[in-house]
């Protein structure tokens, strides 16, 4: 998924409002997959 994609046209219509979850999502992502990574390499 590349948040970058819908961005773009996004932010030349100023339609901002439901584009926040494809720039929050893979930072809520990999947070946990870095703290799993972390805890399975111990």
């Amino acid at each position: 998924m590349n948040p970058a994609r819908p961005l773009g046209p996004a932010l030349v219509d100023a339609a901002l409002h439901h584009r926040w979850v494809y720039l929050t999502a893979p930072l809520l992502d990999a947070v946990p997959a870095a703290g799993a990574a972390k805890y399975l390499r111990g």
